[in-house]
């Protein structure tokens, strides 16, 4: 973005948002103004505002502000990134909202602010059309949430690893027959990583206290615990394994 001030008086607002998730996302915005010598009274201000949506994104602000006369109103420039507004979700959810339009509708409100300082309606409502068919997707799947856990190179057969998705741990798993399972990573009868235990045909066993986790459903097989751990959707795309740390298997 390029603002070149070259008549006095002149006054100049940039805004910039961007929304960034999964894995690798990143967005540069590069913003350069220019007050030049016969620009005075000059008022100019541009910022840039992004949103986190998953772990693994980096969102870089470069602003340049030259300014070749002291006669000025202002100039400015400010950047800020900040994750997902879990309070926000929250509020939608509690009033009936499921999670994925309640996060459609957190993401919407944060991009559409822009589009409404237009001031032509026709303008605004094709634009704001634009942005829901963007979040909605060809699929109508929503806001996609699911993030890069580890590539299938890394896990070994009868293996566990230990991956932290959007603060959950997760311990994604590859069986004998080399398929691939995500649990949740903390056994239900203690605060005791199950990535670091041992892995038995479709089981993952404690090392700590040996009760025994399904590998398909979270069960325990075996006491002391009694409480499932949550299973969670596994993709697998070319090399990389994809996991929706808030989508877990619904299991009968």
């Amino acid at each position: 973005m390029y603002v070149h001030h070259d008549a006095p008086h002149s006054r100049s607002r940039v805004t910039y948002k961007g929304a960034l998730n999964g894995d690798g996302a990143r967005t540069v915005w590069v913003g350069d103004v220019l007050i030049g010598p016969r620009a005075t009274g000059t008022d100019s201000y541009e910022q840039n505002r992004n949103l986190v949506l998953s772990e693994g994104t980096r969102a870089d602000s470069i602003p340049n502000l030259e300014i070749e006369t002291g006669d000025i109103v202002g100039a400015g420039h400010a950047s800020a990134t900040g994750r997902f507004d879990d309070e926000h979700l929250f509020y939608l959810q509690a009033r009936g909202i499921p999670e994925d339009e309640a996060r459609r509708l957190v993401v919407l409100g944060f991009l559409s602010e822009i589009v409404q300082r237009i001031g032509e309606p026709a303008l605004e409502a094709r634009l704001l059309e634009a942005l829901v068919a963007e979040l909605e997707g060809s699929d109508g799947g929503g806001v996609v949430s699911r993030e890069r856990a580890c590539s299938v190179a890394e896990l070994e057969p009868d293996t566990a690893k230990r991956v932290v998705l959007g603060g959950v741990p997760i311990a994604v798993v590859k069986d004998s027959a080399g398929a691939i399972h995500a649990i949740g990573d903390t056994c239900t009868h203690g605060d005791i990583s199950l990535s670091e235990g041992f892995v038995e045909d479709d089981t993952l066993e404690c090392w700590a206290h040996g009760s025994q986790f399904s590998l398909l459903s979270g069960k325990p097989l075996s006491l002391p615990a009694y409480e499932p751990v949550p299973v969670f959707v596994v993709e697998i795309d070319g090399d990389d394994v994809y996991i929706d740390p808030d989508v877990k298997k619904d299991i009968a």
